[in-house]
């Protein structure tokens, strides 16, 4: 979901990561680039870590052939690795160390689909199955179970921070809606009605930011855990998607899609200030914040 927040990202990663393609070059004006003869044909999606404030910009992965193709990182509790899927046809669910050592595919490598996310207490893992439906597995990613399957459509599922709550979308008459679930699954309930994306709890699970498509623009809102009191952010030109709160729920790491261009930024709830953290030249997006920490993990799709 790059160009397109519509498009959810739990299709294919093709789908995903195509648009945006002539859109690379440099992360960063002083990034180094390896030698011609070391390029690949193509650029391939990458996980990157920056600080807040856009310095020491660190690359985590290394993507040399299509399998190696990320998306969706996200911390574990602890912040000391994060859980990712990459690859098409199938898709893995990988675990990666934030060093960047120990990169292990979870349920032996048989774990397949998107939008991996760790419970709180760090013991389970939830994600969208490459087959649909929103399933949850042991930490190591074995023994998966469905907790909603059928013919609907969900995505991007995320447990409340106290684990007793899941926040996901489902589809509803071709439209996104945003709905919480009790963490058996059981329970679910509607929360929004318009077209909305890319929900994510502020870590004191009172309230929750997200996406909204408003005459084909998409703008980030806040609204409290049942639903109401909503704020529209204020976010700058573009369409703004993907939020993701700063451990204090000070700030919020987002994606802004401009004409051609898919950047990072921060905005400080507080002070209103908005700084941007990546080149207007390279596709960035799926910024996920560290808990308890001060890096930002992200994708990033460049020319080697």
């Amino acid at each position: 979901m790059v160009a397109n927040p519509p498009a959810r990202a739990a299709l294919p990663l093709r789908a995903c990561l195509i648009v945006g393609l002539f859109a690379v070059a440099a992360l960063v004006a002083s990034s180094a680039k390896a030698p011609a003869a070391a390029r690949p044909a193509i650029p391939f999606a990458d996980i990157y870590l920056v600080r807040p404030d856009g310095s020491h910009l660190r690359r985590l992965t290394h993507g040399l052939e299509e399998e190696d193709l990320t998306s969706n990182p996200t911390w574990a509790p602890n912040g000391r690795k994060l859980v990712f899927a990459s690859g098409e046809e199938p898709t893995y669910i990988s675990s990666i160390n934030s060093d960047g050592s120990r990169r292990v595919r979870l349920g032996g490598g048989k774990l397949h689909g998107f939008r991996p996310s760790w419970s709180p207490n760090g013991r389970r893992l939830l994600f969208v199955a490459t087959q649909g439906g929103i399933f949850v597995a042991r930490a190591d990613g074995f023994d998966p179970r469905p907790l909603r399957a059928g013919s609907a459509s969900y995505d991007e599922p995320s447990w409340s921070p106290d684990g007793r709550r899941i926040l996901f979308m489902g589809q509803r008459d071709a439209t996104w809606h945003l709905f919480v679930m009790r963490a058996d699954g059981r329970y679910a309930r509607q929360l929004t009605r318009s077209s909305d994306a890319d929900p994510a709890w502020r870590p004191d699970g009172k309230r929750i930011a997200f996406a909204r498509q408003i005459r084909g623009r998409w703008y980030l809102f806040t609204m409290d855990a049942a639903g109401r009191h909503l704020v529209r952010l204020r976010t700058g030109p573009g369409s703004a998607t993907q939020p993701t709160w700063s451990p204090d729920g000070r700030r919020i790491a987002y994606v802004v899609q401009r004409g051609d261009s898919t950047t990072i930024w921060v905005l400080d709830l507080v002070t209103q200030r908005r700084q941007r953290l990546t080149n207007p030249a390279v596709l960035a997006y799926q910024p996920s914040w560290q808990p308890h920490g001060s890096l930002i993990a992200f994708v990033a799709k460049q020319s080697l």
